[in-house]
Order: C-alpha cells, then sequence, then structure tokens
C-alpha cells in the first residue's frame, strides 16, 4: 500500500506500530492516521517518545524527526526501549 494514511490503517489493523521517517514529510502527511488512531486509543508520537503537537504557525510545516503512529498508547515505552536496546538510530 502507498501512501502514510494506508500504512496507518494497516498497522492499526494489524496491531503494530509504523515508524514514519521525517524527511519530506509535513504534519498534513500524519493528521488523518494521528485521529484514526486516537480513536481506537493510539497516538501519534516523535521519536523522543513526545506526543505529536500540531503547529498553531503553518508557516513551516516540516515535521522535525521521525515519527511512530500506533493503536497502543501503552505499548509506546516497550518500542523505544527495543529501539534502544538494539542501538537503533530513528
Amino acid at each position: 500500500m502507498s501512501g502514510l494514511g494506508n500504512k496507518v490503517i494497516e498497522s492499526i489493523v494489524n496491531g503494530y506500530f509504523y515508524l514514519a521517517p521525517s524527511g519530506g514529510l509535513g504534519y498534513w502527511d500524519i493528521c488523518s492516521g494521528h485521529a484514526l488512531a486516537k480513536e481506537i486509543g493510539g497516538s501519534c508520537w516523535y521519536s523522543n517518545g513526545k506526543e505529536v503537537i500540531y503547529p498553531h504557525s503553518y508557516e513551516d510545516t516540516a515535521i522535525p524527526q521521525a515519527v511512530i503512529i500506533s493503536p497502543d498508547t501503552n505499548q509506546l515505552e516497550v518500542f523505544l526501549k527495543k529501539i534502544k536496546d538494539n542501538n537503533i538510530t530513528i
């Protein structure tokens, strides 16, 4: 499937995280997937573990770092720990 929204839907259906690299992504690319994930108890976080907050000004809409979208908020710490334990840079 192409498109970030479709990938997020697939991650929600299958119950896994989706990691979106920041290169070339804007907030408009993640907003629908973020809304869907929030609706079922998940969310969208920056790779540093902080929840994505949308800017008040849309002059610069580029996302500053990779984002993680998941249908399960409780699993974020487990996911970030696995990345850290395996020395994966995101």
